[in-house]
């Protein structure tokens, strides 16, 4: 609505010099009340601030809303990127942007100020983006947090994503095997190329970079899924889960 309103600015403006009925308007009472206006040059600069601020908050929400695409990777990401932009602007030298920051921050603070309390697949879709990985996380938390918080929560994350790991190739492992399959198997597990597990191969492996316009990630996982087979099915598990349930796509 205020982008649309900052759009008018000059049609106000034009009224207030060709239009003597314009300010009339506003000296007349409502249900007892005087109206609120016209807008001044303050108000117009002040609704200009709050624009570029929530913009930031209306691009989140779409992308978190999502339907048609893949959102649970971006999730942490765009996190971050709020929490960046919330401590900067907290200290900000206009009045008016720096108290509605300011409690904004508390908001934020309550629901993501601590993320042992956040939900590990938010942490497990971004460490299974090949643009991220734990390096991402590991920079994120040093950023925000504190050396001990960050050294809970990576152990935490790598833990869950070695248990998944390990479940997977148990329940494979268990399936009925040819000689053939047998004998591939135990070079595998004898050979020195393969004496890291999926998870450590991964990680290890560069990251793609993130920068690269238009990444697919199903389809780079569908394609790696040959390297990485244990690693890719978790991976479709956790990033088929949705970040929200309201679709704005379909509002």
């Amino acid at each position: 609505m205020l982008h649309v309103a900052l759009k008018c600015q000059k049609a106000f403006e034009r009224y207030e010099e060709e239009d003597d009925k314009y300010f009339a308007h506003f000296q007349e009472n409502e249900g007892g009340k005087k109206k609120f206006g016209p807008p001044s040059t303050v108000d117009w600069n002040n609704a200009r601030i709050f624009v570029n601020f929530l913009q930031s908050f209306y691009n989140v929400t779409l992308k978190f809303s999502a339907t048609k695409n893949v959102s649970i990777n971006c999730f942490y990401n765009e996190i971050c990127e709020l929490h960046n932009q919330i401590n900067e602007l907290s200290g900000n030298d206009d009045n008016l942007l720096s108290k509605m920051v300011s409690n904004m921050k508390l908001k934020f603070d309550k629901y993501w100020g601590n993320p042992e309390n956040t939900n590990l697949l938010m942490f497990l879709a971004i460490v299974l983006d090949p643009r991220y990985k734990m390096g991402y996380v590991k920079f994120s938390l040093r950023y925000f947090y504190d050396v001990q918080t960050v050294a809970s929560v990576t152990l935490l994350i790598e833990h869950t994503l070695n248990r998944l790991y390990a479940l997977l190739e148990s329940a494979s492992s268990n399936q009925r095997r040819t000689f053939l399959s047998n004998f591939i198997k135990h070079q595998e597990e004898h050979s020195v190329l393969e004496s890291c597990n999926e998870v450590e191969k991964y990680l290890g492996d560069d990251n793609v970079n993130p920068l690269t316009p238009s990444f697919d990630i199903l389809l780079w996982w569908k394609v790696n899924s040959t390297k990485y087979n244990i690693l890719a099915m978790i991976a479709w598990d956790v990033l088929a889960v949705p970040v929200s349930s309201v679709a704005s796509e379909q509002a």
